[in-house]
């Protein structure tokens, strides 16, 4: 039986695009980003990411994702190398995928809840992944993504088999998470106009606008 393999075209690298052809480009992606599944999309300067040790210290001390992951700290950038990442960027692209309230906050915390956030949150990751990806084909080969929460590729109960190897399981699909690299995700957010929530197990989803993963790719 003979198989197809697909082929494409090389792209230009962005260095040696025009303005316009950068701009189709990233128009590209925000489209791409829409048809898999991605329900808010921003197309945004660098300096609109926020940093702050803070969000790296809460990972550390209140959170029980904490070592359980290559994709956690200890084992991600620090704020300060994240600081450093970032100022070779101009251009990023914000990403959320939505979720239902209930399935994030409220009391008690069902058995079902938990399934359906964590499936929507590897949903989420896989796109991101397949972002980065698109985004390298596209001749943005430096393009590098951060998703949301705690990875889940391997496993829906967060267990990481890269703990005992040393080595990830899935380097071409797993981000780490965009606060476990300091990043300030609210206030990311609050830069760019995206109305979010504040939540906890304890709020009340009947409060709640807006839930969900949101992630972010830098492009060039």
């Amino acid at each position: 039986m003979e198989t197809t393999i697909r082929t494409m075209t090389p792209p230009k690298s962005f260095q040696t695009m025009t303005p316009e052809e950068l701009s189709c480009a990233l128009d590209e992606l925000l489209q791409e980003a829409s048809h898999l599944g991605i329900d808010d999309i921003q197309k945004i300067t660098s300096d609109k990411i926020v940093v702050d040790e803070r969000v790296w210290y809460k990972c550390i001390l209140a959170c029980r994702g904490f070592n359980t992951s290559l994709h956690c700290p200890p084992h991600t950038l620090t704020p300060y190398q994240t600081r450093e990442l970032l100022k070779n960027y101009s251009y990023a692209i914000l990403l959320r995928k939505r979720g239902v309230p209930e399935d994030f906050v409220g009391l008690p915390d069902l058995p079902e809840s938990h399934i359906n956030r964590n499936t929507l949150g590897r949903e989420f990751q896989l796109i991101i992944g397949k972002l980065e990806s698109l985004a390298f084909y596209k001749g943005f080969y430096l393009a590098i993504a951060f998703s949301g929460g705690r990875c889940k590729i391997c496993s829906l109960s967060f267990e990481c088999p890269g703990m005992k190897t040393g080595v990830c399981s899935h380097p071409f699909e797993a981000r780490p998470p965009m606060e476990s690299v300091g990043i300030d995700v609210f206030s990311t957010m609050q830069n760019v106009g995206w109305k979010f929530s504040i939540i906890g197990r304890a709020t009340d989803p009947c409060g709640v606008d807006v839930v969900g993963y949101t992630g972010v790719l830098l492009v060039y």
